[in-house]
């Protein structure tokens, strides 16, 4: 009993981490997503794909620093670096279509599309990440 609390206790600081640091990229993201829609430089679709972009990099030196330190592909960064640029692929797909489908269903609502994007990402990215790119040995 005292293992399993002290498992759940790393689990929830692990989780409350990788939070933090998706907080962190989130706020790049939505900074370049928004600025680009209200700018009317380009759709809110595409403008969800740059600002993902973004939030990407930080994402990864931050998670990669801070969160998953030692996961099966410590010794092989190409490996890892490809893997997670595919987990954000993921998330930028899952991305583009949440916030084209709230957009199509609701109009011109970028703050509702964004965040129902940003619901179905996390999760989805999370789990793959954990589970795949930096899976424990």
């Amino acid at each position: 009993m005292k293992i399993k609390l002290v498992n759940s206790d790393w689990q929830c600081a692990h989780i409350f981490q990788y939070i933090c640091v998706s907080a962190i990229s989130l706020v790049a993201d939505y900074l370049i997503y928004y600025t680009l829609v209200v700018k009317a430089m380009i759709s809110a679709s595409a403008a969800s794909v740059l600002g993902y972009s973004f939030g990407l990099i930080v994402a990864y030196v931050l998670i990669r620093n801070r969160v998953f330190k030692n996961g099966w592909l410590e010794n092989q960064k190409k490996i890892e670096f490809l893997l997670f640029v595919l987990s954000g692929v993921l998330g930028m797909v899952l991305t583009y279509g949440t916030v084209r489908c709230v957009i199509d269903v609701t109009g011109d609502c970028v703050n509702l599309a964004k965040f129902f994007a940003v619901m179905v990402s996390f999760v989805v990215v999370y789990l793959f990440r954990k589970l795949v790119v930096f899976r424990n040995a």
